[in-house]
């Protein structure tokens, strides 16, 4: 057998059985050997009979007197008494009458179950049995318990573990055998076989503290070597105009936060140096990301500079082109939107604008990448919500520019603060911690289905004031549950709000047709708006007061904070329902969202309930494994970034090391955030 072999090809697996391993996402013995315990039961401890106690026991018996009754046509109940030569004890398996004859009563075998009052008697019901052995697999030992599927459980894991866990030595380390043991890390190869069947507790966590170690010195390295690229890289050094800072901020309707004033002080410094900067601006819905922007815009083109705004989407670029507008009427009128709709004779004209040397803020999607823009001072790239903007695009716009804009992206998705910590640091964060007074508030109820049914006329009464409403489902074909589908959800919808105009919207209609579709829902020509998670990210409905999720307990903590930031935009309350399942208890995640509205708050809990997995999503498939990190494990995050600290130090080390940098420089392109 080889690491790349399907499981098929491990003995009593077979082509069916395959079948049960690939709903845990396990096609290959390389996947097999990386799906890693969720926790540990400790049955290393063999007792006597004589002495076990009410609990968990793990003994080494032979069995007497074996028989199965019929207790009715379809259930049987197998007894036997177990011993040891120190006493003995009554085993009952129900429905196992396969038992009896099984069992070899000149054998000894290792039992484990739990020792019990159960129908006035002591006894140990159900035990698993495993012969004993040099080697046990499932017993008489710490055993690995894994997530598990229907008709496959954590037995079969590891049995299957069990006849293939020695091609773990064909793995090749990767990573500098030195460094590692320097910091007291233990081998690969052992630790891939530890974490499976340990030899001890403390086994367990060398064997942990390795791999985990592995996905964190990767991701460090990689922003590493994204902030050393981009340092290497030079751009203008700007010193703004105080003055017309002051001027905009008097004339603003509002009051800036001190969380503002102190980003935009940040940020004025970061402009005044020949560094790239590299800032992440963060912050909820409504915290005031977007005058910071616009100020900083403002200012620069004062200087005689170009300033670029890119939007994940067309109807939050033209969102933004109006607000600016709309800011800078006193001041400039150099502002010009450009996506994929813009007319080809506009579409010329503002190019050719953008080619000359004229001061101007252009606002777009990724449109402002194309090939056929030229910039001739561009000074600022303002990046929103979290786009994909990396290394490569800064590259692709030096062309353009001469020099390597800097770089501002905001995000209304906060990072959690460990997170930020460990993999960040040469990351400029800041944080606006603070909103501006707010006299509307978004109320979350958590609902079961039956629940908000009997809501429904308490809603009516909001849309027929004229407010807007949105559905969400987890996607347009639900695997979760057939009917939070959005066919199946747009129907009901439209029966129960049948005197109000409902439409749909999800990602995989054409632009043009999801972009009038918003169009119409934001003038109030749709009145419920039925649609998947592509809502999540900017749009800006201030007429839109409530929303309602469906199998709310499948988005992530993040996603759902996000999601209700959407309503209660305008001048009105917001009412957000989450709805669960009728049969289940509503999640600790959902009892957090309706207790609190600090984005911050929420993406720590997220980090901890569901992981970094859940913050990285589809990085791990082969490239990036964080199922072990632990962010809060500041010690081991030290640890890493000395590593790493040392590692990038020896020029030698990139040449030596080629299949590593192969990894990271892949990891590279998806993960850097600046």
């Amino acid at each position: 057998m080889n690491l790349n072999d399907p499981v098929s090809e491990i003995p009593g697996i077979g082509p069916k059985k395959s079948i049960l391993f690939n709903r845990l996402k396990i096609k290959t013995i390389d996947d097999l050997i990386h799906f890693y315990p969720k926790k540990y039961i400790d049955y290393s401890n063999v007792d006597l009979i004589k002495n076990i106690k009410n609990g968990p026991v793990c003994l080494k018996v032979k069995f007497l007197s074996p028989k199965t009754r019929h207790i009715s046509r379809s259930r049987t109940i197998t007894e036997a008494i177990a011993s040891d030569g120190s006493g003995s004890v009554l085993v009952i398996w129900f429905n196992q009458s396969y038992r009896a004859a099984s069992l070899d009563l000149n054998s000894e075998y290792y039992l484990i179950g739990n020792y019990e009052l159960n129908y006035n008697r002591f006894s140990i019901i159900n035990p698993s049995l495993e012969k004993v052995g040099p080697n046990p697999i499932n017993s008489a030992r710490i055993l690995a318990i894994y997530k598990e599927t229907n008709n496959l459980n954590s037995k079969d894991i590891r049995k299957a573990l069990a006849s293939c866990i020695n091609l773990a030595s064909q793995y090749k380390d990767i990573y500098p055998s030195n460094l590692f043991k320097q910091f007291g890390l233990m081998d690969y190869a052992l630790a891939l076989k530890e974490i499976h069947f340990p030899k001890n507790s403390n086994n367990i966590n060398l064997a942990h503290d390795r791999l985990a170690f592995n996905s964190i010195f990767d991701l460090i390295l990689s922003a590493k070597l994204n902030e050393n690229e981009i340092d290497s890289f030079k751009s203008v050094k700007i010193d703004l105009d105080i003055d017309l800072a002051k001027d905009f901020v008097n004339k603003l309707p509002f009051k800036l936060t001190d969380d503002q004033r102190k980003v935009i002080w940040q940020i004025m410094n970061d402009l005044n140096k020949k560094k790239p900067m590299n800032r992440l601006v963060e912050g909820d819905v409504g915290s005031g990301k977007t005058v910071i922007a616009a100020m900083i815009s403002l200012l620069l083109i004062n200087k005689g500079y170009q300033t670029s705004l890119m939007a994940p989407t067309e109807i939050l670029a033209k969102q933004h082109y109006l607000n600016f507008i709309k800011m800078f009427s006193s001041y400039t009128k150099n502002i010009y939107l450009l996506t994929s709709s813009t007319p080809n004779n506009e579409r010329a004209k503002i190019l050719e604008i953008i080619k000359s040397n004229q001061p101007l803020i252009i606002i777009g999607t990724h449109a402002l990448l194309n090939d056929n823009l030229r910039f001739s001072k561009l000074a600022l790239v303002c990046v929103d919500e979290q786009h994909r903007f990396g290394v490569n695009q800064r590259k692709l716009l030096k062309q353009k520019a001469n020099y390597l804009p800097h770089l501002l992206s905001l995000s209304a998705t906060p990072i959690p603060r460990s997170l930020a910590l460990t993999l960040f640091k040469e990351l400029k964060i800041s944080v606006l911690k603070t909103k501006p007074k707010q006299d509307t508030v978004i109320n979350t109820y958590i609902k079961s289905k039956s629940q908000y049914l009997r809501s429904v006329e308490t809603i009516k009464k909001l849309l027929n004031k004229g407010q807007q409403m949105f559905v969400i489902v987890p996607k347009i074909n639900s695997k979760i549950d057939q009917d939070d589908s959005l066919e199946n959800v747009l129907e009901e919808t439209t029966k129960i709000f049948k005197e109000f105009k409902v439409d749909f919207l999800h990602g995989k209609l054409k632009s043009d047709l999801k972009n009038q579709k918003l169009e119409d829902f934001l003038n109030k020509k749709i009145d419920i708006l039925v649609s998947t998670t592509v809502i999540e990210v900017g749009i800006d409905i201030p007429n839109a007061t409530v929303m309602v999720i469906y199998s709310s307990d499948s988005f992530g903590l993040a996603q759902l904070h996000q999601l209700r930031g959407r309503i209660g935009r305008g001048h009105l309350d917001g009412h957000c329902y989450l709805i669960h399942d009728d049969n289940k208890i509503p999640s600790r995640r959902l009892e957090a969202l309706k207790s609190t509205n600090n984005g911050f708050e929420l993406a720590e809990l997220d980090l901890k309930i569901r992981g970094p997995g859940a913050i990285y999503g589809n990085l791990q498939h082969g490239l990036l494994d964080l199922k072990l990190v632990d962010f809060h494990d500041t010690n081991l995050i030290e640890l890493a970034h000395q590593a790493v600290e040392k590692f990038i130090n020896n020029p030698k080390n990139m040449l030596e090391y080629k299949s590593l940098f192969k990894k990271v420089d892949n990891l590279r392109k998806i993960i850097n955030l600046d």
